[in-house]
């Protein structure tokens, strides 16, 4: 959901768009489809995840990253400690208001306030990220 908003957000915002968004998880399936919950919050957000598909993250994606924004703080520390070569700006929702807790296994009405506390953070980080990436 978090890359769906940020695309978004970010298509007319030349020091983002230039590089792209894309999605990662540290434990992720490969080629796993969103989930049906997820599917239908972002239907109804006017999005698409029908295409989508989970991503491990890999050194390969770390090495190529511009940036990273990890979902919670515990994320970051995993991935500072486990991955090299990180990317100047690797940051986590937790520096915008608080980590952003996993909704998987939960029903449409957990989905959704994830859903919204992504959206409400996003400014910020969009905001951020515009004015860190036009420095690099």
């Amino acid at each position: 959901m978090a890359q769906v908003f940020l695309e978004s957000r970010a298509r007319d915002i030349p020091e983002i768009a230039r590089y792209g968004v894309t999605s990662a998880g540290l434990w992720a399936h490969d080629g796993q489809k969103s989930s049906s919950e997820a599917r239908v919050i972002m239907r109804d957000r006017g999005y698409s995840l029908e295409g989508h598909r989970a991503r491990v993250l890999t050194q390969a994606v770390v090495d190529r990253a511009a940036a990273i924004v990890c979902m919670t703080r515990s994320h970051e520390k995993i991935l500072r400690k486990n991955f090299t070569n990180l990317p100047n700006i690797c940051i986590s929702f937790a520096e915008f208001g608080g980590d952003i807790a996993d909704p998987c296994a939960g029903d449409l009405e957990v989905y959704g306030k994830i859903a919204d506390e992504i959206e409400q953070k996003l400014s910020s980080i969009v905001e951020f990220l515009r004015k860190e990436l036009n420095d690099h």
